[in-house]
């Protein structure tokens, strides 16, 4: 079994999970930053076991551009690179690199909230 492919193996149902039914490897799709599907994850997660002062859409928005800001963009243009990608965020190091952006953006967010409801719920 290839390094490639233990990679791949656990991810598909990760894959199917997140992204609806499984793909077929390799076919084009649109160049996408895969950085912000994994942060868009973590934030969910986050969320649920975190309660954020507030959930509307713009607070979510901000959290997610202040995390991908201090975050390495990763591009694919292929199911298969798209795939490899979100691989990457089994390694440990990344994936707590990537739960520290998205705690710090979203302590920030809560701390200068932009919108009048959470500006609300903290004055």
């Amino acid at each position: 079994m290839t390094i490639l492919s233990q990679v791949l193996t656990p991810l598909l149902f990760w894959c199917t999970i997140e992204d609806g039914p499984t793909r077929k490897a390799g076919r084009r799709m649109a160049v996408q930053n895969v950085m912000e599907i994994i942060v868009e994850q973590v934030l969910k997660e986050f969320s649920r076991s975190h309660k954020l002062h507030c959930e509307c859409e713009e607070c979510r928005e901000d959290i997610l551009a202040l995390a991908l800001n201090h975050l390495p963009s990763k591009y694919a243009s292929t199911h298969e690179g798209e795939a490899i990608v979100k691989a990457l965020y089994t390694d440990i190091s990344l994936r707590q690199t990537v739960i520290k952006e998205v705690m710090f953006a979203a302590v920030k967010v809560e701390q200068h909230p932009k919108c009048g409801k959470a500006a609300a719920v903290t004055g």
